[in-house]
């Protein structure tokens, strides 16, 4: 499993030589390319997404895609994965009336 750094939280060139399992969407791919882009040419199983975009990050997530999250204000990192619910919640929520 690799680290895709996103351009926003993009590492220095150092740190990347240094640590190998970890890329650089500007040098995978190209400057600023797309969020789509970037999920479809890479591979849930090969890769998890760091960023500080939180709509890239719960989209990347959404599409099954592990991600780490920056939250900067907070200086915290998130670690997300998607999770399928179980089919009774399912059921359950469908049952509800939402007015």
């Amino acid at each position: 499993m690799k680290f895709l750094f996103d351009e926003n939280c993009s590492p220095s060139d150092k740190f990347i030589e240094t640590h190998p399992i970890c890329e650089n969407v500007k040098y995978r791919l190209e400057q600023g390319v797309k969020d789509e882009a970037i999920l479809e040419h890479v591979s849930k199983d090969e890769f998890i997404i760091v960023t500080k975009d939180i709509r890239f990050a719960l989209d990347a997530t959404g599409k099954k895609f592990k991600v780490i999250y920056h939250h900067e204000s907070r200086n915290k990192d998130y670690f997300l994965q998607a999770g399928e619910f179980e089919p009774e919640l399912v059921s359950e929520f469908k049952s509800f009336e939402f007015k």
